[in-house]
């Protein structure tokens, strides 16, 4: 099977490109960083290099912000003009991501919770996931939407506790909700000036061919 992946080298993007090339499928990335170390035979994948965060161009579609990906799947399935699985992914654990960032918080003594940490928050190994994609492409049938995730939940404040029980941590460091709101919304107004900055400047402007 012929597969295109975009952005296949990332955290999960590149273990499903492992699991995929293992199958013999004939794989082609799309990314903006061909160079990047990842998990499988990178002689077996084909690549496209696309403009990166630091290009004096300007880019458009998902590659800003991803801040068209909702419109563009929303505009798919109302036209039908490509067949289409959503996989919605829970909290993605694994040899590398936002979890190996976890760990390297509670190896130097530093655990937060954001808010009160009652909440459950569904996770699975990456490679589980990866292998969730692999057989909705094999399998499953098209037009459907998929939550990919571990049978058991887990309470956040439990698994921030567990991992400054054995990390050693002595402080656990919680968040409370409205400072969280606040962080929340300084955040969205950076993008915001980054998005105008972006369609302001002539530097980052398409340049026109005669």
């Amino acid at each position: 099977m012929k597969i295109l992946h975009i952005g296949g080298t990332g955290f999960l993007g590149s273990h499903i490109v492992n699991k995929l090339i293992t199958r013999n499928n004939q794989v082609t990335i799309i990314t903006r960083n061909p160079d990047k170390e990842m998990p499988s035979d990178k002689s077996k994948v084909s690549f496209i290099e696309v403009a990166g965060e630091n290009w004096p161009i300007a880019r458009q579609g998902i590659a800003v912000l991803g801040k068209c990906y909702d419109q563009m799947i929303s505009e798919i399935k109302s036209d039908n003009s490509i067949p289409l699985s959503e996989m919605l992914p829970a909290q993605i654990y694994g040899n590398g991501g936002m979890f190996d960032k976890m760990i390297a918080m509670a190896k130097k003594g530093r655990i937060v919770i954001l808010g009160g940490g009652k909440n459950y928050l569904p996770r699975i190994h990456v490679d589980d996931c990866a292998e969730a994609f692999v057989l909705a492409i094999e399998k499953l049938p098209l037009g459907k939407r998929f939550i990919v995730s571990d049978d058991e939940n887990v309470i956040v404040k439990d698994l921030m506790s567990q991992l400054a029980e054995i990390f050693g941590a002595k402080k656990v460091l919680k968040i409370p909700k409205p400072l969280l709101r606040i962080g929340i919304q300084i955040q969205k107004f950076q993008i915001h000036s980054l998005r105008k900055t972006w369609a302001d400047s002539p530097s980052l402007q398409p340049i026109e061919k005669d």
